[in-house]
């Protein structure tokens, strides 16, 4: 999708790429919560399938949800991060990733601290939770684009269903 907007950005109206954008992106989130559901879902009968210790991780689905979800609210990330490249401001992105990577990480080591094993994995979450959080309102501060709120919303409730 990226090469397509770095090419009609600068060819559409911005309110047209944007509703583009919108509406790829909330179908990207739905299709991921679609993905996680069918992962949780089948994870463990694949496990039970197979041999040796395998089986004893088929009861892992809450840490799956969590994993599959923190790329569900990663899409605004990848969303603000097309347009600042398109506009050759990849420095801000650079700086993103940077702030973000460090304040993730402390973020995740501190979930894993306060909530032991499961904190590993809600960490995760968080990280990726703020990294999309950060590249949004950078963005945001240029250019007046949405959250695909509602793709979001619908990717995090299908993939429950899979729970």
């Amino acid at each position: 999708w990226s090469p397509h907007v770095y090419k009609i950005i600068h060819e559409l109206p911005f309110e047209e790429v944007e509703a583009r954008n919108q509406r790829f992106f909330r179908i990207q989130a739905l299709l991921l919560g679609l993905a996680a559901a069918l992962l949780i879902i089948i994870y463990p009968v694949a496990l039970k399938i197979g041999a040796g210790h395998l089986p004893n991780y088929a009861s892992l689905r809450r840490e799956l949800f969590l994993l599959a979800a923190a790329y569900v609210v990663l899409v605004p990330y990848y969303h603000g991060q097309n347009y600042l490249l398109a506009f050759d401001r990849g420095r801000e992105v650079l700086r993103v990733n940077l702030m973000v990577g460090t304040v993730g990480m402390a973020v995740q080591i501190g979930f894993m601290w306060f909530l032991g094993p499961l904190g590993i994995y809600v960490g995760f979450f968080g990280q990726l939770f703020v990294r999309a959080a950060c590249m949004f309102y950078i963005v945001r501060r240029h250019w007046r684009i949405g959250l695909p709120w509602q793709g979001i919303a619908g990717g995090l409730s299908i993939a429950l269903l899979g729970m």
